[in-house]
């Protein structure tokens, strides 16, 4: 298999324009994003019949041609555990890769186990044993080693390989619908979108809050996620949580009243002190309609929890029954909302409801039992 370097433009539009008659290819991305707000792609593998790309982006001024690959509808873009690639994808070129193959979504309706690693799954349907040691390489770092290369590109020409294999599995079993669904879900841009409105509720400690408190947290994690991006440094490297919390439960309308807060003079400018107070003064002046409410959760009584262990043992009977992964069908976090609402549940929807979710409903409405028949748990009617 030809293995092709690229770091300048010329050669990205040629590799790219060849790539345009391939029925599918498989694409992996190595990045970093420990000290960043965004993902700082470092590599770019792809694999088609024929060959492995590896495009080095550090080196290239721009993408704009390997977009036109990952957009056109004729080309399936396979991946394994793809929601970080799709996101680094999308927040380049504004748009998702599609139409897509996600093959660790496909292990789990194979029964091979939720969130399978990639190497596992390469030795479960292919017998090769992968080198992982550059999984936590730097891959900033140029030049790149013959090792770091060599795990580059086993990333992706196994990857080619599996589809297919994987594929027609998933089609004599008759699951191929149940991971489109899937899919369909993973190509929805919204997921990858920030909702402005609930940044405040990924602030720890939040729950401690209540009022007037909840309106400045608000402002002010919506006002840090733009600092953030604006230096391109994670939120709370950018200010930490519990800062965040002070300033919501102090109001400082003053230098001197911040000055109250540890470490908030050292971790900001001047100018951006000021523009902390005068969120503070806005928003103490609005309006209590306008002021955020914590979420409400209703929890389990004793007995409903009794109920939801019994569900658990149920799930996990139906999902052996079929050789699923229980995960994939539901976590204990849906069968406790099952509990609370019964049918606006996913569990109770498609597939998932004709594999599991029947049962389910069929032992809430009691005309089902668990019986342990020569010591084997059942589910009698």
């Amino acid at each position: 298999m030809t293995v092709i370097y690229i770091e300048s433009q010329d050669t990205l539009a040629t590799a790219c324009d060849a790539l345009q008659s391939q029925p599918w290819i498989a694409i992996d991305t190595e990045f970093s994003r420990e000290r960043t707000y965004y993902a700082k792609l470092c590599l770019i593998q792809i694999a088609s019949s024929d060959q492995v790309i590896l495009i080095d982006p550090l080196k290239l001024e721009s993408l704009e041609p390997l977009n036109a690959i990952l957009t056109n509808p004729n080309i399936l873009k396979v991946f394994h555990a793809a929601y970080q690639d799709l996101e680094i994808f999308y927040t380049l070129f504004g748009q998702l890769p599609g139409p897509l193959f996600d093959t660790q979504l496909a292990a789990a309706l194979l029964g091979l186990g939720n969130q399978t690693g990639y190497a596992n799954l390469v030795y479960e349907i292919m017998g090769v044993s992968l080198n992982k040691s550059q999984t936590r390489t730097d891959w900033s770092k140029r030049p790149l080693s013959d090792k770091q290369i060599e795990y580059a590109i086993d990333d992706v020409r196994y990857l080619f390989q599996l589809y297919p294999k994987i594929d027609a599995q998933l089609t004599s079993l008759g699951r191929r619908d149940w991971l489109q669904a899937d899919l369909e879900k993973l190509s929805d841009s919204r997921s990858f979108e920030i909702d402005q409105d609930k940044l405040w509720c990924k602030v720890k400690g939040y729950q401690r809050l209540s009022g007037i408190q909840l309106a400045i947290l608000k402002q002010l994690a919506t006002w840090r996620e733009g600092l953030a991006q604006k230096q391109d440094r994670p939120r709370k490297h950018a200010l930490r949580d519990d800062i965040l919390i002070s300033l919501a439960r102090l109001k400082p309308e003053s230098r001197e009243a911040i000055a109250s807060i540890p470490n908030l003079l050292r971790s900001l400018s001047n100018s951006l002190i000021d523009e902390v107070i005068a969120i503070n003064k806005q928003v103490l002046k609005s309006s209590k309609d306008e002021w955020p409410v914590l979420p409400s959760y209703t929890r389990l009584s004793k007995q409903e929890e009794i109920l939801a262990d019994a569900l658990m043992i149920v799930l996990k009977w139906a999902a052996k029954k079929h050789h699923l992964s229980s995960e994939i069908i539901a976590t204990r976090k849906d069968i406790e909302k099952l509990i609370l609402d019964k049918d606006t549940q996913p569990i109770m929807q498609g597939w998932r409801f004709d594999y599991a979710g029947k049962y389910l409903s069929d032992f809430l409405q009691g005309n089902a039992q668990l019986r342990a028949i020569q010591g084997k748990l059942e589910l009698a009617y």
